[in-house]
């Protein structure tokens, strides 16, 4: 599997972002070969169609939709014959974390590490205030690049995030305030760190201090669901994404993942997708993959 690491030195003086049109992007970055990558991504497709497979899970892409993709998340693309048209924007999560001395913030954004809805929607309303001139801002100050473009475009990025946030939380129902649970951020990040090696809530209450109840809560009134279900959610998320793109059997994965035996996985994945690892196994390598 190809990984695609974000390019420090197009545009030079630090600048870890990058933006522009997608039918200037190269096609093989379309390709429907596995790869993954070590940034973020926003896409915004005014035209196309076709499918992404992201770890796993399968993505309609329509005309005027967002995409957000995470790292590491492994992806294939099946994008329909004919011009694609809109922008993609990436950025290193360090484009922002260091500046604003919050580690959390990738986290805070209900559209980034989220194994439970869709990473994806489709705008009601105009999401800036200025809908195009933003875009040609942008544009003109990567072309352009001058000693204090950086923290322009870190403003612009950063106001663009908040507002697409509370834009794909209106969609999906979800709680937009990216200020009012940080032990749930805080969880989202633990859980998106350690859910290969635990998967039980009293660690997770243990390595932030919180009680069963307390966590629970916060979490579920930031995200829209129990502490339990966002575990189990990211745990079949793992297991789909071994299932798919390694050759480990059913053993040797339930292994990694600290299961005490094989059918233990077996029966916790059946319970949450209907289908056993064998079964959603076969089904994609036969290209009759199920979601």
């Amino acid at each position: 599997m190809r990984s695609r690491a974000f390019d420090r030195d197009k545009y030079g003086n630090g600048l870890l972002m990058d933006f522009g049109k997608l039918e200037e992007v190269p096609a093989y970055s379309f390709l429907s070969d596995l790869h993954s990558a070590d940034y973020f991504e926003i896409l915004i497709f005014f035209r196309g169609s076709g499918r992404l497979f992201l770890d796993g899970e399968e993505v309609t892409i329509s005309e005027s939709y967002l995409i957000f993709i995470t790292p590491p998340q492994k992806r294939r693309w099946y994008l329909e014959a004919g011009d694609k048209l809109g922008w993609y924007l990436k950025f290193e999560n360090d484009f922002l974390g260091d500046f604003f001395s919050d580690k959390l913030f990738p986290y805070r954004l209900q559209y980034f590490y989220n194994r439970s809805v869709p990473p994806i929607f489709n705008p009601q309303e105009r999401l800036f205030s200025f809908k195009h001139d933003i875009m040609e801002e942008i544009t003109q100050e990567l072309e352009n690049v001058q000693t204090d473009s950086i923290h322009l475009l870190r403003s612009i990025l950063y106001y663009m995030l908040i507002k697409l946030n509370r834009a794909y939380c209106t969609f999906h129902g979800l709680e937009p305030d990216t200020e009012l649970n940080n032990y749930a951020f805080q969880f989202k990040r633990l859980l998106e760190e350690k859910v290969r090696e635990e998967q039980r809530v009293n660690f997770y209450t243990e390595e932030l201090g919180l009680s069963r109840v307390s966590l629970n809560k916060a979490v579920k009134e930031q995200f829209g669901i129990t502490l339990t279900k966002m575990i189990k959610d990211r745990l079949v998320y793992e297991i789909k994404s071994e299932l798919l793109y390694s050759i480990q059997s059913v053993a040797e994965i339930a292994f990694d993942l600290r299961f005490s035996e094989a059918n233990n996985l077996t029966r916790f994945f059946k319970k949450c997708t209907g289908l056993t690892p064998r079964d959603f196994r076969a089904a994609y390598q036969n290209d009759s993959y199920v979601a």
